[in-house]
């Protein structure tokens, strides 16, 4: 289990397809971050999961803000 994750008590994760696409959608209940302070960290998460979504064509978006989950 991932540091952050620690205290989470619910999430959701929603896949769906439509006119050739698939969205995955995840969602918890967790402390949330400012998305725009990702370049600044060590780790690579969430930078990685976007990479491979350009990768393939996709398009990764993050909803986040502090002391608000994702969700």
């Amino acid at each position: 289990m991932h540091a952050d994750m620690v205290g989470l008590t619910l999430w959701r994760v929603i896949l769906s397809s439509a006119d050739g696409w698939v969205q995955v959608s995840i969602e918890d209940d967790g402390r949330g971050f400012n998305p725009e302070e990702i370049s600044k960290k060590q780790g690579f998460g969430v930078r990685s999961m976007q990479g491979r979504a350009e990768t393939i064509g996709g398009f990764f978006e993050v909803n986040s803000a502090p002391a608000k989950g994702p969700g």
